[in-house]
């Protein structure tokens, strides 16, 4: 392997190599560690956090008097690092406005390799993006042909090549997601050997990019499984399936910021329609996600709603209370720090006050997505949400809602029709009726289907019966084009059962005509 790289910060010249990094927006993580102060060394192994951050990051060891540089430089204390404590600057200059999106970590002596890992795991998290398979560049070598034995770390993994052990760095393979959620013991991978050390290194060739196939061979009939939230707005939000393959929830006519969190790890159905993927939010339990690479792990683990959870998106962390892609490690609001001259006692009352921040932030994240995924339950549509037009979208769930409900067997002789008619008022009725609560978008869907594919009066619980214009009146019959009105249950021993009321016209067609409760205009006179 090759030797670590970093940057030791003693004197002006390379502190202001480190400022003029942090100044620029196209740039990697930088990692800054600190010497806590009247001591020697760094609180954690700058060798070791160098080796994992190698092409993905850039490591600066402050010496303790240039701590107090960084803090004038940056202006504002809580985006400054020093005591030991260590701190990761993501990509960009948001953090300048909000410092917890520059996770930091303090020091511990007694858990070093741990914090090295949630250190990578943030800057894994901050290097992140769609189509992520930006590959570092490959020496030469001898062409080779490796079998992964093992992970090691979040970056590097352990393999076979003919015969020869050597390391393989991830970062050759897709930038930002960790190396359990890239490969798998036995996955093989050609590419070039090279000597280095008592070690060799193996250098994987780019993957293939080409994700579609792979991704609508995933997908099949549709789908539920996890997918990560790149970007919300009230217009749409952006999920990943994988990481070069984007699916968008198109507007619903609600506020989609209230509904998830960029970074976060939802379920959603997906299915592949007119040359394209759509999505949906669901609640049912979801298959594995979709492997980055043929043969590797799921890329995203689903991660239940609950007051103490584990990131489950590309990066990660094996640490309790995170809630994102990197999330927050330490400092939750980024205003607690340790000082240089600070006593024990202050120090101790400062982690403390630093711990009380954390576990707040935590708690109100998770009561966040707790409220979020009930939100999306809510209003999620039966299906995906394909065509804007309601009538569209509504004919799209009867049509696949029949081929789920209905087994092949059954179909000769509960034919779908070739042609219904939707009411007028056929369509409000639903959503004003599911958002009423009480009844399911799904319900009201297999009961249509089952009047329209004519399985209904063969049901008893659908108690099928002419519509009538009072309780002991005639047959309801429209007068312009002689259709007879009928009716059959949405639901049964409910308070307020819900009825579904429809026309058979003279052609033999159904026509759709309203849905509500058995006391209002559609019930028995």
């Amino acid at each position: 392997m090759s030797g670590p790289e970093w940057t030791e910060v003693s004197g002006r010249e390379t502190f202001a190599r480190l400022l003029a990094l942090l100044a620029e927006t196209e740039r990697p993580p930088v990692v800054v560690t600190t010497v806590p102060f009247g001591e020697e060394h760094a609180g954690i192994d700058v060798d070791a956090l160098a080796n994992e951050l190698a092409g993905v990051g850039e490591l600066f060891w402050l010496a303790a008097h240039a701590t107090f540089w960084l803090t004038d430089a940056l202006g504002d204390k809580r985006l400054s690092v020093h005591s030991g404590w260590s701190r990761v600057y993501p990509p960009g200059q948001e953090w300048r406005e909000r410092s917890w999106l520059a996770p930091i970590f303090r020091p511990d002596p007694e858990g070093r390799h741990g914090m090295l890992e949630r250190i990578v795991g943030a800057v894994l998290a901050s290097s992140f993006r769609p189509g992520a398979f930006e590959t570092l560049p490959v020496p030469g070598g001898e062409p080779g042909h490796a079998t992964v034995k093992a992970v090691m770390s979040p970056t590097q993994v352990l393999v076979d090549v003919e015969g020869r052990q050597a390391l393989m760095r991830t970062q050759h393979l897709c930038r930002g997601v960790p190396a359990e959620r890239l490969v798998r013991p036995g996955q093989q991978f050609d590419g070039s050997w090279k000597t280095v050390g008592i070690m060799g290194e193996f250098f994987p060739d780019p993957p293939d990019r080409h994700a579609a196939e792979r991704a609508r061979d995933f997908v099949g009939d549709g789908i539920v499984t996890c997918v990560f939230v790149e970007a919300v707005s009230s217009e749409a939000i952006r999920l990943l399936l994988h990481p070069d393959i984007a699916l968008t929830l198109v507007p619903d006519g609600n506020d989609l910021t209230l509904l998830a969190t960029a970074g976060e790890v939802v379920v959603a159905e997906v299915v592949y329609v007119d040359d394209r993927f759509v999505a949906s939010f669901s609640d049912a339990p979801p298959a594995p996600a979709m492997a980055v690479l043929p043969g590797g792990p799921p890329w995203l683990q689903p991660v239940p709603v609950a007051k103490e959870r584990r990131a489950a998106g590309p990066a990660a962390e094996e640490r309790k209370g995170e809630t994102s892609l990197g999330g927050q490690p330490e400092g939750g609001a980024g205003g607690a720090q340790t000082m240089p001259f600070a006593s024990q006692g202050e120090l101790a009352a400062l982690e403390e006050e630093v711990a009380r921040a954390q576990q707040a932030l935590d708690e109100a994240r998770a009561k966040v997505r707790e409220l979020q995924a009930e939100l999306r339950r809510r209003r999620r549509p039966s299906l995906p949400r394909v065509f804007r037009d309601p009538e569209r979208q509504l004919r799209f769930e009867l049509d696949t809602s029949y081929l789920v409900h209905v087994d092949e067997p059954d179909r000769a002789r509960y034919p779908w029709p070739k042609r219904y008619v939707i009411g007028p008022g056929f369509v409000p009725s639903v959503e004003r009726l599911v958002a009423d609560g009480g009844i399911t978008r799904e319900k009201v869907l297999e009961v249509c289907v089952d009047v329209l594919c004519g399985r209904a009066k063969d049901r008893p619980a659908r108690a099928v019966k002419e519509w009538r214009t009072s309780r002991h009146g005639p047959p309801l019959v429209r007068r312009y084009d002689g259709a007879s009105a009928m009716r059959a249950r949405l639901q049964n021993s409910s308070p307020a059962a819900r009825r579904l009321k429809y026309w058979c016209l003279p052609s033999g067609h159904v026509e759709l005509d309203s849905v509500g409760v058995h006391d209002d205009d559609l019930a028995d006179k």
